[in-house]
């Protein structure tokens, strides 16, 4: 087999303005994590950024980089899973620092301040060692950080960390003897070790969001450089795999709040590269804080504002004209080296113009601070459609190029309330017009039938309630109601067709021809809202997290059915406008309800405990409880001019529920182990049980939980059981009142109203 090259379009980028920084790739592992692991691994680059695999060798530091992975055995897994278990993430938006503080002698040091201050913001946070001498700091904002340690009688001690989100690490802090006035500053110290949980996963940074590039600037395709994470596949949009799961076995999270698309389980807001700071890949062994996934998580939190003024505005563009040809697919006389190209004759229409910029900053220096960034998006192209001869000559012309557009836009306040008290808001909306939603050409009309665009608001609120228990209070609602598009009607190219009235799309298989909205799947709408809360503490050698959340989907399901309807021929009929015997006998449509809600309510609790057993030994004893109820009805609908015909064949069937899985609990548990002095190498195990949440794709769940699955779907003026006007003493007449009474609405919807049955429904 010939060795077949690729040959790439490349768009034309142009920076308007930009701040200059540089990353480098990271080289992801290629074997996936799974969910039972023990790892003995060396960290190496910089703070935060966790580097891992199945299981790695120990290792001296010089030799990080070179990591061997190799898998084990079921029978060592099995002993992890009867001893050891999975490791927390502390805090899911946030960072947390914890540790110890000793003098030179190793004794503990009650009463002394810890104090965390962010460079960005000068946003301090303090606490005070208990008489074990440990101290606990969640809820930090990803950044850097000075971390300065006083007591009475001893020099203070002053640290530099970088702090990414989820991150974790314990600090044995050690004070010298000596006065205020003289500091000691740690500078040039080796790298820090995340010692207290086993997440599996990779974080992605901001010089890694900010310089590598991407497919129509989507963010969530560099979580593909963290091993075991592969792009997903099916039709509702593009997804991830984590360790060969369904893609819509994930989470997304954005500033805490979740951002699934809970009918089809992929991402419902639109987010700009641009406005990502970074974000976290756990791929395996995440925490009982997460739930309702069972593949894996995207933990990602936006940019926000500091005390600097910062922003960008950039530009990219592309033409047809601008790309090189591309490749045709084979090549002259089967010689790879003389590649056929198309001309540009041969090539769609296609243009793409992506620009937008952000803005942060204080609006009060040291306390409250402001993000807020804008994007427009506009696509054109044209399929490509091979027209037969026999069309051309009954005046179809052309497909019609059309636009698809996306207007993202998110503004976001950071406020300091007290020093024990902060806020964070933030509000995005995306307008989004695709047209041609599961239609075979692109021609437009908008039923919008639910209308709007979709938009997200949240809340977050971390309050320090002493220096040993800590709070987090998140509220969000997100609103995704995205117009229905079909291209039933339109005139582009369609206006001479020889075959029907003027004005009339069709979908056209020779000898078929059928006329009408070919969507048949139907949309689907949704709100959610989400309250949580989650309280931590510090008890001796344990820090415990404990919270619980309240999840109302509402999901607004339109099931189209051809909603419009289609009109379907089998040979080429010559139409007399005044003679409804020449117009078609059969119409296909659905007459079911045209829209209804589905609420659903969802719980879950959590409970974790970071136990710190030994210094250099930390547990981790995690356990979850998840509620999904099953779907139930809310207002369904039957319209008014469908009531009759459903009455008459038998529609608007009772609802059949599934029971409720009550026993949905999930223990989680972990240890990791620094076997040496120096804690330059740490042992991780763990193993955990994962739920997958319920999702609300009605095509699927409609087969159980029948809310629709009756009613006439097609006319058919000659049969009986599809034609409202039969009859059996008189078969042509009854045919010829079904035939007319189509004529009269043709090509649209028929008037189901004046079909001869009795009313019923509901309004």
């Amino acid at each position: 087999m010939p060795d077949h090259r690729k040959w790439l379009r490349r768009p034309l980028a142009v920076p308007l303005f930009s701040s200059p920084s540089a990353s480098d790739a990271p080289q992801p592992s290629i074997l996936p994590p799974c969910r039972i692991c023990l790892m003995a691994c060396r960290h190496c680059g910089s703070i935060g950024q966790h580097q891992s695999a199945l299981w790695q060798p120990f290792t001296t530091q010089q030799e990080a980089n070179m990591k061997v992975t190799m898998r084990r055995s079921l029978p060592a897994a099995l002993v992890l899973i009867a001893v050891f278990g999975i490791a927390a993430q502390a805090q899911v938006i946030t960072a947390t620092i914890r540790g110890k503080v000793v003098d030179q002698q190793g004794g503990v040091l009650p009463g002394a301040t810890v104090t965390a201050r962010q460079l960005e913001t000068n946003v301090k946070k303090s606490v005070v060692t208990t008489e074990l001498g440990q101290f606990y700091l969640p809820s930090l904002p990803a950044g850097r950080y000075e971390l300065t340690v006083t007591l009475s009688g001893f020099l203070p001690l002053q640290r530099t960390l970088d702090l990414t989100v989820g991150m974790d690490i314990a600090l044995d802090l050690t004070l010298k003897v000596g006065g205020p006035e003289t500091a000691v500053t740690v500078t040039g110290e080796a790298l820090v070790l995340e010692t207290t949980k086993t997440v599996v996963g990779e974080t992605i940074n901001r010089e890694q969001v900010d310089n590598l590039p991407t497919v129509n600037r989507d963010f969530t395709s560099l979580a593909l450089l963290a091993p075991g994470v592969t792009s997903g596949v099916g039709g509702n949009g593009p997804s991830l795999s984590f360790n060969a799961q369904r893609g819509y076995q994930n989470g997304v999270f954005v500033d805490g709040a979740s951002n699934i698309w809970q009918y089809y389980g992929r991402q419902a807001s639109t987010f700009s590269q641009d406005w990502i700071q970074e974000f976290q890949v756990m791929t395996n062994s995440f925490s009982a804080e997460f739930g309702s996934a069972s593949g894996g998580i995207l933990n990602v939190i936006t940019r926000s504002g500091s005390n600097d003024f910062h922003g960008r505005a950039y530009g990219f563009f592309r033409r047809k004209a601008w790309d090189s040809p591309p490749f045709a697919g084979y090549f002259r006389n089967d010689n790879i080296n003389d590649p056929v190209f198309l001309t540009s004759d041969e090539v769609p229409d296609y243009t793409q113009r992506r620009w937008g910029g952000y803005i942060g900053g204080p609006l009060v220096k040291n306390r409250i601070f402001f993000f807020a960034g804008y994007e427009d998006l506009m696509r054109e192209s044209t399929d490509t459609l091979a027209i037969a001869d026999y069309w051309k000559a009954k005046g179809y012309k052309a497909v019609v190029p059309v636009k698809n557009t996306d207007h993202p836009v998110m503004v976001k306040g950071d406020v300091n309330l007290t020093t024990n008290h902060s806020l964070s808001l933030r509000w995005d909306r995306t307008i989004n017009k695709n047209i041609n939603e599961g239609g075979p050409y692109n021609v437009e009309e908008s039923r919008d039938t639910f209308g709007g665009p979709v938009w997200n608001f949240v809340a977050n609120l971390t309050s320090t309630l002493s220096n040993t228990s800590f709070n987090e209070f998140r509220a969000y609602y997100m609103s995704n109601m995205p117009p229905i598009i079909c291209n039933a009607s339109g005139t582009g190219g369609m206006a001479n067709l020889a075959l029907g009235p003027p004005g009339t799309f069709a979908q056209i298989r020779y000898p078929t021809l059928r006329l009408g909205c070919p969507i048949f799947t139907g949309t689907e709408g949704e709100q959610n809202l989400v309250i949580l809360d989650h309280y931590s503490f510090i008890k001796g050698r344990h820090q415990v997290k404990f919270g619980g959340q309240l999840h109302r989907p509402t999901m607004n399901i339109d099931i189209a059915n051809f909603h419009d309807g289609y009109w379907r021929f089998s040979q080429d009929l010559q139409f007399d406008r005044n003679n409804p015997a020449s117009y078609p006998f059969r119409f296909t449509g659905n007459v079911g309800p045209g829209a209804f809600k589905i609420p659903v309510w969802n719980y879950g609790l959590f409970v974790q405990d970071t136990w710190r057993i030994l210094d250099n030994l930390t547990l981790n004893l995690g356990l979850r409880y998840d509620v999904d109820r099953s779907v139930t009805a809310g207002n369904q609908y039957v319209e008014r001019k469908n009531a009759s015909v459903v009455a008459k064949f038998g529609g608007n069937p009772p609802l059949q529920k599934t029971n409720v899985d009550y026993n949905n609990v999930a223990p989680r548990f972990g240890f990791v182990w620094s076997p040496t002095a120096d804690r330059r190498t740490t042992i991780r195990g763990a193993v955990g049980m994962f739920f997958d949440q319920n999702h609300t794709n009605f095509n699927a769940i409609y087969i159980i939980n029948t809310l629709l699955s009756d009613g006439l779907i097609t006319i058919n003026c000659n049969l009986p059981t599809s034609n409202p006007f039969w009859d059996p003493n008189n078969q042509a007449a009854g045919r010829a009142a079904c035939q007319a009474w189509l004529a009269a609405s043709f090509p649209y919807f028929p008037d189901l109203t004046k079909a001869p049955a009795a009313t019923q429904g509901l309004d």
